[in-house]
C-alpha cells in the first residue's frame, strides 16, 4: 500500500520525500510499532475477557 501511494505522488510528512517511509520513519520501524500496538491491544483483550468470565 505504501508503495502505491508512492507511486501516485505521496510524500514522507516530515521529509517532503518521495520515499517508502513514513514520517521519517523506515517500513521496519512502522511495522515494529504497528506489531507492538497490535500485542498491546490483544493483552489489554484478553485481559478484560476474562475479568468478564469470572
Amino acid at each position: 500500500m505504501l508503495k502505491s501511494a508512492v507511486d501516485a505522488g505521496a510524500v514522507d510528512g516530515c521529509t517532503k520525500k518521495r520515499s517508502l517511509t513514513v514520517d521519517g520513519l523506515s517500513l521496519e520501524d512502522n511495522l515494529n510499532a504497528f506489531m507492538s500496538i497490535k500485542n498491546i491491544t490483544a493483552e489489554a483483550l484478553k485481559e478484560q475477557y476474562m475479568r468478564m468470565e469470572l
